[in-house]
């Protein structure tokens, strides 16, 4: 009873700061720093709208973390991936603050995710893994960082896929006996939850390449940790790849799309699989949010049956 009661004041806790003071900072930050989406041909929105709501939920993220690991006591092996992870979001979130107010070149963003994809990739499996490990891992960061980054091009979508995403790995860390990431992913699923009060359709803040990159990294990273604790079982990676299903999809089907077209992979465009229930078929912004959070709960609950089996 004690534990349940912490878990419900902890999540009141949580979007309580994120919801009345770090989105709300986030909005101002992102007026006063011009960090604003205006309207444009493939852009679904009308209005210009303040892109910076990424910072509201990385900063809940780290105050909340950042409180847990203070109270409670873990493993050092734990706490060491711990504060890995921890830097290198910081790191990558500094690089998604700097694009969303100044527009860095594709190309250096993609080396800065490379670079943060090997540190990461290394720092969990050790020194002398093999090669081909270093490669899939790398591709999978980086491929899922870039995957939430093409999700977020709807209202309340890549939010909401990513909230289902890190409560399907929070429940697997937990029945693995792995309490701390499963904490870390809950706080990370309660932030951005409370992100989704401002940015269900009609958006009043975007979550931004701050948000989207910060979200692929710890849902990428989470996945790793999850699969290096089960010394890479089957059924692990087919519960991570199953959980990650909708974006790494649109991710796969974006990349072929643009490569056989003949256009630059980071050049937007509106054949993703939101934009064509959008255009195609008469969806409401609201109803592809709905769909996709529906179908994101269901493989992630399919990727916990299949880890426990």
């Amino acid at each position: 009873m004690d534990l349940i009661l912490t878990a419900i004041i902890y999540s009141i806790l949580v979007l309580s700061i994120n919801i009345f003071v770090a989105i709300p900072f986030s909005s101002w930050v992102a007026v006063r720093a011009g960090a604003i989406d205006l309207p444009g041909e493939i852009k679904v929105h009308s209005t210009p709208t303040p892109r910076l709501g990424g910072l509201g939920i990385l900063l809940t993220f780290l105050l909340a973390v950042s409180a847990l690991t203070m109270n409670f006591d873990f493993s050092s092996i734990a706490l060491h991936r711990l504060v890995v992870l921890m830097t290198l979001l910081i790191c990558l979130g500094v690089v998604g603050f700097l694009d969303d107010v100044h527009n860095l070149s594709p190309l250096l963003r993609f080396i800065v995710e490379g670079v943060i994809g090997i540190v990461l990739t290394v720092s969990i499996l050790g020194a002398n893994i093999s090669w081909p490990l270093l490669i899939v891992s790398w591709f999978w960061i980086v491929g899922l960082i870039n995957a939430y980054n093409f999700l977020d091009g709807l209202d309340g979508l890549a939010a909401s896929v990513a909230t289902a995403n890190l409560i399907a790995l929070g429940i697997v860390f937990f029945i693995s006996g792995n309490s701390l990431f499963a904490l870390v992913a809950g706080t990370m699923a309660l932030a951005t939850c409370g992100f989704l009060r401002f940015n269900w359709p009609p958006a009043s803040i975007f979550m931004g390449d701050i948000g989207s990159l910060s979200l692929g990294f710890i849902i990428s990273a989470l996945s790793l940790i999850l699969v290096a604790n089960e010394s890479f079982s089957t059924n692990s990676m087919l519960a991570v790849v199953l959980a990650a299903i909708l974006p790494l999809g649109d991710l796969t089907a974006t990349v072929f799309r643009r490569f056989l077209s003949g256009k630059p992979l980071f050049q937007g465009d509106r054949g993703h699989f939101y934009d064509v229930l959008v255009d195609r078929f008469g969806f409401t912004k609201s109803q592809v949010v709905y769909f996709s959070l529906i179908m994101a709960l269901v493989v992630g609950s399919l990727s916990i049956l299949i880890f426990k089996m």
